[in-house]
């Protein structure tokens, strides 16, 4: 089944529509909120990110987390984060682990999206981004 997910407000109803847990810290000087949905193992998601220009598809989805920050000026979620395992079942090969992830690659770089660096991020060269990423 695939899950739409928004950001802004329409991302709130978005998670609540699918019955996320909801930490909502608005109240607390920290001032954010968190919606969380969780799959099981047996059961991993579909989950399709709308921005204004595109949209964006992740198979094999094992939880989303979206976000929102200020509670002053409240505009719903800012950040989506997804865990995804790109493949469905365990004991792939190498090469197939690689194809999975290279498609989601070309999912990103055809719909116009750009990865965000945090300051305290390593750089990480194109061609060890899957060595960086088996490793973490």
């Amino acid at each position: 089944m695939l899950t739409e997910l928004h950001f802004g407000i329409q991302g709130v109803k978005d998670f609540q529509r699918n019955q996320s847990i909801f930490d909502n810290n608005y109240m607390e000087p920290v001032g954010m909120g968190f919606q969380d949905l969780s799959w099981r193992d047996s059961a991993l998601g579909q989950v399709r990110i709308y921005t204004a220009e595109s949209h964006l598809d992740i198979p094999n989805v094992s939880s989303a987390m979206g976000t929102a920050f200020d509670r002053k000026t409240y505009q719903g979620i800012h950040g989506i984060d997804v865990r995804s395992r790109f493949y469905a079942e365990n004991g792939i090969s190498l090469e197939q682990y690689y194809q999975a992830y290279a498609n989601v690659v070309n999912e990103l770089k055809k719909n116009n999206w750009r990865q965000f660096y945090y300051g305290s991020d390593a750089r990480i060269a194109p061609q060890d981004n899957l060595k960086y990423m088996l490793n973490k």
